[in-house]
Protein backbone atom coordinates (compact mmCIF):
# COMPACT_ATOMS: atom_id res chain seq x y z
CA UNK A 1 0.00 0.00 0.00
CA UNK A 2 1.35 3.38 -0.92
CA UNK A 3 1.36 6.20 1.65
CA UNK A 4 0.36 9.81 0.55
CA UNK A 5 2.69 12.32 2.00
CA UNK A 6 1.50 15.22 0.34
CA UNK A 7 -1.72 16.47 -0.73
CA UNK A 8 -1.82 17.16 -4.35
CA UNK A 9 -3.08 20.91 -4.54
CA UNK A 10 -0.18 21.82 -3.09
CA UNK A 11 2.66 22.45 -5.00
CA UNK A 12 5.74 20.16 -4.09
CA UNK A 13 7.17 22.95 -2.18
CA UNK A 14 4.45 24.03 -0.51
CA UNK A 15 4.16 19.99 0.81
CA UNK A 16 7.60 19.80 1.47
CA UNK A 17 7.58 23.17 3.53
CA UNK A 18 4.68 22.07 5.73
CA UNK A 19 6.08 18.83 6.50
CA UNK A 20 9.32 20.62 7.86
CA UNK A 21 7.92 22.58 9.84
CA UNK A 22 4.52 20.18 11.04
CA UNK A 23 7.22 17.20 11.93
CA UNK A 24 10.43 19.12 12.90
CA UNK A 25 9.49 22.43 13.57
CA UNK A 26 11.69 24.02 10.73
CA UNK A 27 10.40 27.28 9.22
CA UNK A 28 11.25 27.16 5.25
CA UNK A 29 10.39 29.86 2.61
CA UNK A 30 6.99 29.52 0.56
CA UNK A 31 4.63 31.29 -2.15
CA UNK A 32 1.69 29.14 -2.61
CA UNK A 33 -0.87 31.15 -5.09
CA UNK A 34 -4.84 30.83 -4.70
CA UNK A 35 -7.09 30.56 -7.70
CA UNK A 36 -7.77 33.69 -10.01
CA UNK A 37 -11.51 34.18 -8.08
CA UNK A 38 -9.95 34.62 -4.84
CA UNK A 39 -11.13 38.32 -4.06
CA UNK A 40 -9.78 40.58 -1.96
CA UNK A 41 -10.98 41.69 1.26
CA UNK A 42 -11.07 45.01 1.04
CA UNK A 43 -12.35 46.08 -2.27
CA UNK A 44 -12.97 42.64 -4.08
CA UNK A 45 -11.02 43.16 -6.77
CA UNK A 46 -9.27 39.33 -8.19
CA UNK A 47 -6.47 41.38 -9.62
CA UNK A 48 -3.33 40.43 -7.41
CA UNK A 49 0.58 39.12 -7.56
CA UNK A 50 1.52 36.63 -4.96
CA UNK A 51 5.60 36.98 -3.05
CA UNK A 52 7.37 34.22 -1.57
CA UNK A 53 7.31 33.89 2.44
CA UNK A 54 8.35 32.64 5.54
CA UNK A 55 6.15 31.72 8.54
CA UNK A 56 7.54 31.84 11.91
CA UNK A 57 4.46 30.69 14.27
CA UNK A 58 5.28 31.56 18.18
CA UNK A 59 4.03 28.23 18.88
CA UNK A 60 4.26 24.45 17.31
CA UNK A 61 1.58 23.95 14.99
CA UNK A 62 1.01 19.98 15.00
CA UNK A 63 -1.17 21.25 18.42
CA UNK A 64 -3.49 21.59 15.41
CA UNK A 65 -4.99 19.24 13.60
CA UNK A 66 -2.44 18.60 9.94
CA UNK A 67 -5.57 19.81 8.21
CA UNK A 68 -6.19 23.34 9.73
CA UNK A 69 -1.98 23.34 10.54
CA UNK A 70 -1.36 23.70 6.62
CA UNK A 71 -3.80 26.33 6.61
CA UNK A 72 -2.31 27.99 9.29
CA UNK A 73 0.93 27.59 8.14
CA UNK A 74 0.94 27.72 4.16
CA UNK A 75 0.62 31.53 3.45
CA UNK A 76 -0.67 33.21 0.16
CA UNK A 77 0.60 36.63 0.47
CA UNK A 78 -0.64 38.85 -2.12
CA UNK A 79 -1.11 42.43 -3.17
CA UNK A 80 -4.29 43.88 -4.62
CA UNK A 81 -3.55 45.53 -8.04
CA UNK A 82 -6.50 47.25 -7.47
CA UNK A 83 -6.25 49.01 -3.69
CA UNK A 84 -2.79 48.24 -2.80
CA UNK A 85 -3.95 45.96 0.01
CA UNK A 86 -1.25 43.20 0.86
CA UNK A 87 -3.07 40.45 2.32
CA UNK A 88 -3.21 36.74 2.98
CA UNK A 89 -5.17 34.81 0.59
CA UNK A 90 -5.34 31.85 1.73
CA UNK A 91 -7.92 32.39 4.42
CA UNK A 92 -9.77 29.99 6.90
CA UNK A 93 -13.21 30.11 5.90
CA UNK A 94 -15.99 30.03 8.87
CA UNK A 95 -15.81 26.22 8.71
CA UNK A 96 -11.71 26.49 9.74
CA UNK A 97 -12.51 29.50 12.22
CA UNK A 98 -14.99 26.86 14.20
CA UNK A 99 -12.45 24.37 13.92
CA UNK A 100 -9.43 26.57 14.78
CA UNK A 101 -11.34 28.36 17.76
CA UNK A 102 -12.55 24.59 19.04
CA UNK A 103 -9.04 23.64 19.11
CA UNK A 104 -7.57 26.57 20.55
CA UNK A 105 -9.49 28.22 23.27
CA UNK A 106 -7.59 31.00 24.53
CA UNK A 107 -4.69 32.90 22.10
CA UNK A 108 -2.75 32.30 25.68
CA UNK A 109 -1.67 29.09 23.97
CA UNK A 110 -0.34 30.93 20.87
CA UNK A 111 2.20 33.01 22.65
CA UNK A 112 5.36 32.10 23.10
CA UNK A 113 6.34 34.47 26.14
CA UNK A 114 6.38 32.49 29.31
CA UNK A 115 4.02 35.50 31.20
CA UNK A 116 0.60 34.23 29.44
CA UNK A 117 1.18 30.62 30.24
CA UNK A 118 -0.22 30.73 33.76
CA UNK A 119 -2.86 32.58 35.70
CA UNK A 120 -1.76 35.31 37.22
CA UNK A 121 0.00 36.87 34.81
CA UNK A 122 3.98 38.31 36.99
CA UNK A 123 3.17 42.07 38.24
CA UNK A 124 6.40 43.44 36.60
CA UNK A 125 5.00 41.83 33.13
CA UNK A 126 2.07 43.88 33.56
CA UNK A 127 3.72 47.16 34.54
CA UNK A 128 5.44 46.23 31.52
CA UNK A 129 3.03 45.87 29.01
CA UNK A 130 1.17 48.90 30.57
CA UNK A 131 4.36 50.96 30.25
CA UNK A 132 5.22 50.07 26.66
CA UNK A 133 1.33 50.04 24.72
CA UNK A 134 -1.01 52.05 26.96
CA UNK A 135 0.63 54.73 29.49
CA UNK A 136 1.74 56.96 26.46
CA UNK A 137 -1.68 56.37 25.00
CA UNK A 138 -4.03 57.42 27.85
CA UNK A 139 -2.06 60.29 28.21
CA UNK A 140 -2.56 61.72 24.22
CA UNK A 141 -6.42 60.74 24.36
CA UNK A 142 -6.72 62.81 27.16
CA UNK A 143 -4.74 65.75 25.96
CA UNK A 144 -6.50 65.46 22.45
CA UNK A 145 -9.91 66.61 24.11
CA UNK A 146 -11.26 63.87 21.52
CA UNK A 147 -14.17 63.10 23.73
CA UNK A 148 -15.23 66.23 24.51
CA UNK A 149 -18.34 66.10 22.36
CA UNK A 150 -19.19 62.40 22.89
CA UNK A 151 -22.00 61.22 24.97
CA UNK A 152 -20.39 57.86 26.35
CA UNK A 153 -23.24 55.34 27.94
CA UNK A 154 -22.40 52.02 26.55
CA UNK A 155 -18.98 51.08 26.08
CA UNK A 156 -17.58 48.10 24.15
CA UNK A 157 -13.83 47.30 24.70
CA UNK A 158 -12.69 44.75 21.84
CA UNK A 159 -9.76 42.75 23.29
CA UNK A 160 -9.27 45.44 26.39
CA UNK A 161 -5.90 42.75 27.54
CA UNK A 162 -5.96 42.58 31.22
CA UNK A 163 -8.36 45.05 32.10
CA UNK A 164 -5.98 48.30 31.20
CA UNK A 165 -8.17 49.77 29.18
CA UNK A 166 -11.12 48.96 31.61
CA UNK A 167 -9.12 50.94 34.04
CA UNK A 168 -9.59 54.11 31.57
CA UNK A 169 -13.07 53.87 30.47
CA UNK A 170 -14.44 53.23 34.18
CA UNK A 171 -11.95 56.71 35.15
CA UNK A 172 -13.02 58.72 32.45
CA UNK A 173 -17.04 57.78 32.13
CA UNK A 174 -17.71 56.77 35.76
CA UNK A 175 -21.41 56.61 34.99
CA UNK A 176 -20.85 54.29 32.01
CA UNK A 177 -22.38 50.57 31.11
CA UNK A 178 -18.61 48.93 30.11
CA UNK A 179 -18.97 45.67 28.14
CA UNK A 180 -16.17 43.85 26.66
CA UNK A 181 -14.50 40.64 24.78
CA UNK A 182 -11.22 38.92 24.76
CA UNK A 183 -9.40 36.58 22.96
CA UNK A 184 -7.26 35.42 25.84
CA UNK A 185 -8.36 33.63 29.17
CA UNK A 186 -5.78 35.39 31.35
CA UNK A 187 -7.22 38.56 30.71
CA UNK A 188 -11.17 36.78 30.94
CA UNK A 189 -9.55 36.05 34.72
CA UNK A 190 -7.69 39.20 35.60
CA UNK A 191 -10.86 41.39 34.28
CA UNK A 192 -13.34 39.37 36.28
CA UNK A 193 -11.01 39.90 39.41
CA UNK A 194 -10.17 43.41 39.11
CA UNK A 195 -13.63 44.66 37.49
CA UNK A 196 -15.92 42.69 38.90
CA UNK A 197 -19.00 45.15 37.49
CA UNK A 198 -17.89 44.77 33.82
CA UNK A 199 -19.54 42.66 31.77
CA UNK A 200 -17.94 40.23 29.52
CA UNK A 201 -20.58 39.21 26.58
CA UNK A 202 -20.87 36.05 24.26
CA UNK A 203 -18.87 35.74 21.11
CA UNK A 204 -15.76 36.15 18.78
CA UNK A 205 -13.73 38.33 17.99
CA UNK A 206 -10.96 36.06 16.38
CA UNK A 207 -10.65 36.35 12.84
CA UNK A 208 -14.38 37.15 12.73
CA UNK A 209 -16.70 39.03 14.36
CA UNK A 210 -19.62 36.87 15.72
CA UNK A 211 -22.40 37.43 18.72
CA UNK A 212 -25.55 38.98 19.30
CA UNK A 213 -24.00 42.14 20.74
CA UNK A 214 -23.71 42.57 16.75
CA UNK A 215 -27.43 42.78 16.72
CA UNK A 216 -27.53 45.90 18.64
CA UNK A 217 -27.91 48.73 16.48
CA UNK A 218 -26.51 52.39 16.99
CA UNK A 219 -26.49 50.77 20.77
CA UNK A 220 -22.51 51.80 21.71
CA UNK A 221 -21.47 55.11 22.16
CA UNK A 222 -17.82 54.20 22.24
CA UNK A 223 -16.00 50.97 20.72
CA UNK A 224 -12.62 50.44 20.82
CA UNK A 225 -10.78 47.96 18.97
CA UNK A 226 -6.89 46.71 20.38
CA UNK A 227 -4.71 44.99 17.28
CA UNK A 228 -7.77 43.07 16.18
CA UNK A 229 -8.23 44.28 12.05
CA UNK A 230 -5.08 42.82 11.20
CA UNK A 231 -6.47 39.43 12.16
CA UNK A 232 -9.68 39.84 10.40
CA UNK A 233 -10.51 37.84 7.66
CA UNK A 234 -13.37 39.71 5.83
CA UNK A 235 -12.36 43.19 6.53
CA UNK A 236 -15.16 45.21 4.45
CA UNK A 237 -17.97 42.99 6.61
CA UNK A 238 -15.68 43.59 10.23
CA UNK A 239 -16.06 47.56 9.77
CA UNK A 240 -20.03 47.56 8.45
CA UNK A 241 -20.33 45.18 11.56
CA UNK A 242 -18.79 48.05 13.92
CA UNK A 243 -20.52 50.84 12.17
CA UNK A 244 -24.07 48.95 12.46
CA UNK A 245 -23.38 48.90 16.51
CA UNK A 246 -22.23 52.21 16.50
CA UNK A 247 -24.61 54.27 17.80
CA UNK A 248 -25.05 57.86 16.17
CA UNK A 249 -22.40 60.52 16.94
CA UNK A 250 -20.54 57.69 18.05
CA UNK A 251 -16.37 57.39 18.50
CA UNK A 252 -14.66 54.04 17.40
CA UNK A 253 -11.34 53.60 18.55
CA UNK A 254 -8.61 51.85 16.44
CA UNK A 255 -5.33 50.94 18.48
CA UNK A 256 -1.80 49.23 17.15
CA UNK A 257 -3.82 48.45 13.53
CA UNK A 258 -0.47 49.33 11.44
CA UNK A 259 1.78 46.20 12.40
CA UNK A 260 3.04 44.39 9.30
CA UNK A 261 4.09 40.81 10.42
CA UNK A 262 4.59 39.07 6.96
CA UNK A 263 6.00 36.26 9.13
CA UNK A 264 3.20 35.93 11.70
CA UNK A 265 0.57 33.74 11.00
CA UNK A 266 -2.12 36.05 12.88
CA UNK A 267 -1.74 38.70 10.27
CA UNK A 268 -4.15 38.96 7.50
CA UNK A 269 -4.00 42.71 6.65
CA UNK A 270 -0.69 44.07 5.87
CA UNK A 271 -1.87 47.59 5.43
CA UNK A 272 0.73 50.86 6.09
CA UNK A 273 -1.13 54.21 6.93
CA UNK A 274 -2.17 55.48 3.52
CA UNK A 275 -4.16 52.40 2.81
CA UNK A 276 -5.70 51.98 6.08
CA UNK A 277 -6.65 55.83 5.99
CA UNK A 278 -8.22 55.23 2.67
CA UNK A 279 -10.08 51.81 3.86
CA UNK A 280 -11.20 53.87 7.01
CA UNK A 281 -12.78 57.10 5.24
CA UNK A 282 -14.11 55.11 2.57
CA UNK A 283 -16.66 53.54 5.45
CA UNK A 284 -16.96 56.11 8.00
CA UNK A 285 -18.04 59.41 7.57
CA UNK A 286 -15.77 61.87 9.69
CA UNK A 287 -11.63 60.64 11.02
CA UNK A 288 -9.03 61.81 13.17
CA UNK A 289 -5.50 60.52 13.27
CA UNK A 290 -4.07 61.00 16.75
CA UNK A 291 0.06 60.81 16.61
CA UNK A 292 2.59 58.81 18.71
CA UNK A 293 0.18 57.14 20.72
CA UNK A 294 1.48 53.11 20.75
CA UNK A 295 5.10 52.25 21.23
CA UNK A 296 6.99 52.75 17.54
CA UNK A 297 8.87 49.19 16.26
CA UNK A 298 10.43 47.61 13.80
CA UNK A 299 6.77 46.73 12.39
CA UNK A 300 5.21 50.27 12.49
CA UNK A 301 7.48 53.30 12.01
CA UNK A 302 8.42 52.44 8.66
CA UNK A 303 4.62 52.28 7.43
CA UNK A 304 3.45 55.44 9.00
CA UNK A 305 3.73 59.13 7.91
CA UNK A 306 5.83 60.02 10.70
CA UNK A 307 7.67 57.04 11.61
CA UNK A 308 5.30 56.71 14.77
CA UNK A 309 2.70 54.59 15.87
CA UNK A 310 -0.74 56.30 15.65
CA UNK A 311 -4.14 55.91 17.09
CA UNK A 312 -7.16 56.16 14.22
CA UNK A 313 -10.77 57.93 15.48
CA UNK A 314 -13.73 56.83 13.48
CA UNK A 315 -17.08 59.04 14.24
CA UNK A 316 -20.60 58.10 12.68
CA UNK A 317 -22.84 60.99 12.12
Amino acid sequence: MKVKLFKKKFSFADNFSFFLKYNFNINTYHKKKRKPDTKCANCFSESKEFYITKTIPDFKINLLSKKLAEKFYIRAIGKCLNCNLIQEYYRFDDKDLDNYVDEIKSKDKTIGEEAWKSYPVPENYKKYLFLRHFKNRFSEWKKSNVFKNTRVKNILLLRPTLGFLVGFCEEMFPNSKIEYLDISKISEKTIAKEYPDVKNINGNIHGSFRGEFLKNQNHYDLIITNHLLVHCLNIDETLKQLKFILNKNGLIIFTDEINVKYHNPFHINFWDEEIFTNILKKRFEKMNILRNCGFPTYSTHPFTKHKDNPDFFVFKD
